[in-house]
């Protein structure tokens, strides 16, 4: 029979190890691993699509990771994010049906399939742009707390209320003066500012 190499046990404990991540590089995507005392070279990580359709989340130092290695060698091997751990516990909201994508700025995007309910929030300061050259369409009942600000023409298919005064330009529709006003049934002349 013959005898095990002593390098078999290393290679099979080299398969799947855990490990935090230590260094994160962008171009390329690759990201350094401390397994117990050692330190990893650079090794790529997986995403969820890497292809026609992208989405791009680097790991971040201190993340919880499995390190993959083909036959055993680290310096070949891939890293899958990640674990949650007691240092990166589930973000707050954390629900067992919700989904949530949260950001270390406080920013939250949660999808909750009980109430059928989608969430986005940002932090104080948070902004959000949309560019959609050919339109964009709401169906649905929308509430806007705030200001809002229209550059370019508005049209209303139906009735347009308000609880407030509205103007146009200097011309109050509730508090503005006529020109010359007759009695009878001459018909007054354009709102004065």
């Amino acid at each position: 029979m013959a005898r095990m190499s002593d390098d078999v046990p290393r290679l099979l404990s080299n398969l799947i190890r855990y490990g935090t991540i230590a260094a994160v590089q962008i171009d390329p995507p690759r990201v350094r691993v401390r397994v117990g005392s050692l330190l990893t070279q650079p090794l790529p990580w997986c995403t969820g699509r890497a292809g026609t359709v992208s989405w791009w989340s680097s790991p971040s130092v201190g993340e919880q990771v499995v390190v993959f290695s083909p036959h055993g060698d680290l310096a070949a091997g891939f890293v899958l994010p990640a674990l949650h751990a007691d240092q990166a516990p589930p973000p707050n909201g954390a629900t067992r049906s919700n989904t949530m994508l949260a950001f270390a700025d406080g920013a939250r995007l949660i999808y909750d399939p009980d109430r059928r309910a989608l969430t986005a929030s940002l932090p104080s300061g948070g902004t959000v742009s949309l560019t959609a050259p050919a339109g964009v369409s709401i169906d649905g009942n929308v509430r806007i707390t705030g200001d809002l600000a229209i550059d370019g023409a508005a049209h209303a298919a139906g009735n347009v209320t308000s609880d407030g005064d509205v103007k146009a330009g200097a011309i109050s529709l509730t508090h503005h003066p006529h020109e010359k006003v007759q009695p009878g049934s001459g018909i007054s002349g354009k709102p004065l500012p």
